[in-house]
């Protein structure tokens, strides 16, 4: 966070280990072995970032 505050939570290799919602902008997810997914709602389709 910017104000230096941070949440560590171990990954999991079957399950989704955190997922974080943001209020008409997306979502980010940690999948298991440790993927990271991005979904944003707030961008256009051709400048979405999907990882």
């Amino acid at each position: 966070f910017a104000d230096g505050h941070r949440i560590d939570v171990p990954t999991d290799q079957e399950h989704t280990s955190w997922e974080l919602y943001g209020k008409r902008h997306g979502y980010a997810a940690c999948l298991p072995h440790g993927q990271v997914r991005v979904v944003r709602h707030d961008l256009p389709d051709d400048q979405a970032v999907d990882s």
